[in-house]
């Protein structure tokens, strides 16, 4: 038996990838909706995005945090935490971003 105890397995969340292209996203992206425009039956992650290469003021991981937590998305994680990806926003910014969330 899989997850769940179902023959193959449930779904508990769902789970998308956000970037921009050319400096600009789609109608369609997490940043520019909030998470009841997908009218999903299950919480929804956004699984991956960075700071780079995004329009202001989705440019600051901080904002990028408090906006998806804001807008009603159930979780959310930065890529990366490799200080030695090229692509990767590093561990300093990804944990700057997520400290934002945290309550005093």
């Amino acid at each position: 038996q899989k997850a769940g105890g179902e023959r193959n397995g449930i779904f508990d969340f769902y789970q998308i990838h956000c970037y921009s292209y050319q400096n600009k996203y789609a109608s369609t992206q997490p940043f520019l909706q909030n998470a009841t425009a997908y009218n999903l039956d299950k919480p929804l992650i956004i699984g991956e995005f960075n700071k780079e290469n995004n329009p202001p003021p989705f440019n600051d991981n901080v904002y990028q945090y408090q906006y998806l937590y804001s807008s009603g998305y159930q979780g959310a994680w930065e890529w990366g935490m490799d200080d030695g990806c090229g692509a990767c926003d590093g561990t300093v910014t990804c944990q700057k971003g997520m400290d934002a969330l945290k309550s005093d």
